[in-house]
């Protein structure tokens, strides 16, 4: 027996919600609605951040604060792999054509691959000036890839 003004909740129907939330078609709202307007324009936002994160590594290579430039590096790394996703749903929904998603997902994938050889030398537990200046320099090539692929994208 329950305490005295204390009852159960309801129980929930269909899909855990209770019935005076249950409506026929498709979301209009909530998590199920959320996603960004235009992939093709978030894809592009996405990459600008990725180049933002560059920059930040970058001003700390060499001799800087190496966690900092470390810490970037996996977040833009996790981010343009996030970004290649975007493109295909942007070519799903007829923002972009193949060709253009194509050539900026090349973009995008040869500028993972140039982050993701900076992060392998910055993982290291000290690595050398010269060693971080050849991280400086994939970081930077990866930024021109980043470029060229915003320029892909532009409308």
């Amino acid at each position: 027996m329950w305490p005295v003004g204390c009852r159960p909740a309801p129980l929930l129907t269909g899909f855990g919600l209770p019935a005076p939330y249950l409506v026929d078609g498709p979301p209009l709202a909530g998590i199920s609605a959320l996603g960004p307007a235009s992939f093709a324009d978030h894809a592009v936002e996405s990459i600008e951040w990725v180049q933002s994160l560059n920059a930040a590594a970058l001003a700390e290579l060499p001799g800087g604060d190496l966690d900092a430039a470390f810490l970037a590096t996996r977040r833009g790394r996790t981010q343009l792999a996030a970004t290649l996703a975007t493109l295909g749903d942007a070519e799903e929904a007829g923002e972009l054509d193949s060709a253009t998603a194509s050539a900026a997902g090349s973009e995008v994938f040869f500028a993972k691959l140039l982050i993701t050889g900076a992060r392998t030398i910055l993982v290291k537990p000290a690595p050398s000036v010269q060693a971080q200046e050849y991280a400086a320099a994939k970081l930077a090539l990866a930024d021109e890839k980043l470029v060229s692929a915003l320029e892909l994208l532009a409308p």
